[in-house]
């Protein structure tokens, strides 16, 4: 149903279904084609475990995303008993399996939650279908349900190298605590060797084209991201430096700083592709971060102009450099 907390699970039930509700004091045993998707979905909401039951062969008869949507909402609100019955036809590998896993996470359903990861465990592993795990992981769950998560889905492949850095997964961590446990995860993933240099940098790279956290570039500053790395790969690739440049809004402006004091280029050139006299041919254009609207706009957010911040972020590292007797 993809409702994100259980709180708005209610309020929609009392605005949509609640005056509508069947009487359930009333055989439901033979409901007509117009009435058993609203009466299913009340049921189960209800947590109506014996009535579901005698429903089932008109569930079984339903289309297949009808199906898909009551499963997801008894995994969001039912009982185990409930998700259990309603699963018992779902074939080891069928990938709806991950997005019932996610509604559990987003309803905080503990009970089915652990349930479901003990049953994937001998189901093949969907790497694609684990993403939508990951990211309900993320931006929904409560700490008991990230620590479930963690725990579980050490096991699948994606968990240690590329899942964790990829821009869904970054894009998913839309709050403080969301992008604290995405930092500590990469610090424990990269202390045991399991993210290399070039996942790291991705990963800078994907926070500066997503949520721009100071909070995860730094993680990833930590853990051993090059700030530079694309500016030595290829010459029309934009660094991370470069793409928060690109954007006006006080998280990249934040950003900029950040990576500047951490070393970032502030003169590392893009290559792009302009067109020119409707698109009748191309020409190369060298770019610097200093020309994007970003840049040119950042006094509004930090009170000094592009030039005046590359000067005091050299002026910083300067004594940084000065005051560190190991340099």
């Amino acid at each position: 149903m993809g409702f994100k907390s259980q709180s708005q699970f209610q309020k929609h039930w009392l605005r949509c279904h609640q005056h509508g509700a069947p009487n359930l004091n009333q055989p439901v045993d033979n409901p007509n084609d117009n009435e058993i998707q609203p009466l299913l979905f009340d049921l189960i909401t209800l947590g109506k475990l014996d009535e579901v039951g005698r429903l089932l062969p008109q569930f079984h008869k339903l289309p297949p995303e009808v199906k898909h949507e009551l499963r997801k909402l008894a995994a969001f609100t039912g009982p185990l008993a409930m998700v259990q019955l309603l699963l018992k036809t779902l074939t080891p590998t069928d990938y709806h399996w991950y997005s019932i896993i996610a509604e559990s996470m987003k309803g905080d359903n503990i009970e089915v939650l652990s349930w479901i990861f003990a049953e994937i465990q001998t189901k093949p592993c969907n790497s694609y279908r684990d993403m939508e795990v990951h990211e309900a992981a993320m931006s929904f769950s409560t700490a008991e349900v990230f620590e479930i998560w963690e725990k579980n889905f050490s096991k699948s492949r994606w968990y240690g190298d590329p899942c964790i850095t990829s821009p869904p997964l970054i894009r998913a961590t839309k709050g403080p605590m969301q992008q604290i446990r995405l930092s500590n995860l990469w610090k424990e993933r990269a202390s045991s060797g399991k993210l290399s240099l070039v996942d790291l940098g991705a990963a800078l790279k994907a926070v500066a084209e997503t949520t721009c956290s100071v909070v995860l570039a730094k993680a990833l500053v930590e853990c051993g991201a090059d700030v530079n790395l694309e500016k030595t790969i290829n010459r029309y690739k934009r660094s991370p430096l470069y793409i928060a440049a690109t954007k006006t809004s006080e998280a990249a402006a934040e950003l900029m700083r950040f990576l500047l004091l951490s070393g970032a280029d502030p003169n590392a050139s893009v290559q792009a592709k302009r067109d020119k006299e409707n698109h009748r041919y191309q020409r190369e254009e060298t770019r610097t971060p200093s020309m994007e609207r970003g840049a040119r706009n950042i006094s509004k957010w930090l009170g000094m102009t592009w030039d005046q911040l590359v000067n005091w972020a050299e002026e910083q590292r300067r004594k940084e450099s000065q005051d560190d007797p190991s340099s």
